[in-house]
């Protein structure tokens, strides 16, 4: 049977392992909760999570964008880099309200408050009127949710015709079963992740929705280093959460984050996931 996560769950997934996400990525500096871009020049894990920032920039067409959506947005880091890059208005949404509070809060401390808004809201039914956004961003946040074709639905109608949506997530190469596909979970659902879509079931539902022209751009190679280096922090993470509990009652998701930083690139090296960018267009 998929998993399927509600949307009460994954806001608690966030906000229960925000500590480990502070001292791993150090989100209070730099605002990111993802795996970053590595590549010529880049040295640092903090270089490589500021840097996909530039990565999105990068990927945005020439064009004036005037207003975005940055769906999951977590504490607002990418919504705001954009803001103040592009200078649009841009509006990022998340589930969890203690998200939503930092986000804005780092606004405040950007100077960015009157270009950006952070709302708690579901990217799946967002209630913005037809036809609002320039462009729509998701940053790891579209793994999620089991109904993906929701999503895609509602970003058809929220996007201005010849309006961008750039989509940074994991996808299955190809349909994964048995001994294979629970390996794989043993990541996926730590993460408070639906089963992952492949790659295939992504263009299909692009194909319905009439995105066009459609291009999937595989940077598994860019996040790789970020891979390692949580699996790497998963042997110490297993020591320190071993003796937490000993002391203290450990939430949910705490518990067992240690393993799934050892699982995602145990199976990243298997082959069974891969990081890509979606780049697709809404037809004029």
């Amino acid at each position: 049977m998929k998993r399927t996560f509600s949307t009460h769950e994954i806001s608690d997934y966030y906000d229960q392992t925000a500590v480990h996400y502070r001292q791993w990525l150090g989100l209070k500096k730099n605002m990111a909760l993802h795996y970053g871009y590595w590549e010529e020049g880049i040295r640092k894990q903090s270089d490589a999570l500021l840097n996909m920032n530039r990565q999105v920039l990068k990927r945005i067409e020439s064009g004036r964008v005037e207003s975005f959506l940055d769906a999951g947005c977590g504490v607002g880091g990418t919504t705001l880099f954009l803001a103040g890059e592009l200078g649009a208005h841009g509006i990022g949404i998340s589930l969890s309200e203690k998200q939503v509070q930092e986000a804005r809060e780092n606004a405040k401390g950007l100077g960015l408050e009157k270009r950006t808004e952070f709302l708690v809201r579901d990217f799946r039914d967002t209630g913005f009127p037809d036809d609002s956004f320039n462009l729509v961003i998701t940053m790891e946040s579209l793994v999620h949710v089991a109904d993906k074709e929701k999503f895609f639905q509602e970003v058809k109608r929220i996007l201005k015709p010849g309006g961008k949506l750039l989509s940074f997530e994991y996808w299955c190469p190809v349909q994964l079963a048995g001994k294979k596909l629970a390996y794989l979970n043993k990541w996926v659902h730590k993460w408070a992740m639906a089963d992952l879509w492949t790659l295939d079931n992504l263009k299909e539902e692009l194909a319905i929705c009439d995105f066009d022209p459609v291009k999937i751009e595989d940077i598994t190679d860019n996040i790789r280093p970020s891979s390692r280096l949580m699996y790497l922090m998963s042997f110490p993470g297993a020591l320190t959460t071993e003796v937490y509990k000993l002391l203290h009652k450990v939430s949910r998701f705490n518990l067992f984050h240690y393993q799934s930083v050892y699982y995602q690139y145990r199976a990243l090296k298997k082959g069974y996931w891969k990081y890509c960018i979606t780049h697709a267009t809404k037809k004029i």
